[in-house]
């Protein structure tokens, strides 16, 4: 009984400092300073349709299909494939709509956007109020 004890206590121990560890371990050079992971997310493709960019980012095991219009700006805190970012998404449908599964394109300036992309992406698009084309404004770096 005594040995069950203490291997519960040594798994407790060690998950826990698992967990705290796991956002740390990018805090340097990653572009991510939060201790925060509820906003931490994994930009796993870059792409784009005619004057938009949508970016694929990734937390945990979800995807969300974010999307920003092209700019020509200069930029010097461009998004990159690979790295982590912290950023806070928003839906661009109300918070009340519920239908949005029943369409599969929104309408997002001039061009029509397809919603999903498999069982992993969310179906829903985000923007990111600081995401100017590729550019992440610094304070939420």
């Amino acid at each position: 009984m005594k040995l069950i004890s203490i291997i519960l206590c040594v798994f407790f121990l060690f998950s826990y400092n698992l967990r705290g560890n796991s956002i740390s371990s990018f805090s340097k050079g990653d572009y991510c300073q939060q201790n925060d992971s509820s906003s931490i997310y994994r930009i796993i493709k870059i792409d784009s349709i005619e004057s938009i960019y949508i970016i694929l980012a990734q937390k945990k095991q979800l995807v969300y299909k974010i999307i920003a219009f092209k700019d020509s700006l200069e930029c010097t805190n461009r998004i990159k494939l690979g790295q982590w970012y912290n950023m806070e998404l928003k839906s661009v449908f109300p918070d009340n709509y519920l239908q949005k599964d029943r369409i599969h394109f929104v309408r997002y300036g001039a061009v029509n956007v397809p919603l999903g992309g498999g069982k992993e992406v969310i179906w829903d698009i985000f923007s990111v109020q600081n995401l100017k084309g590729l550019c992440l404004s610094t304070n939420l770096l």
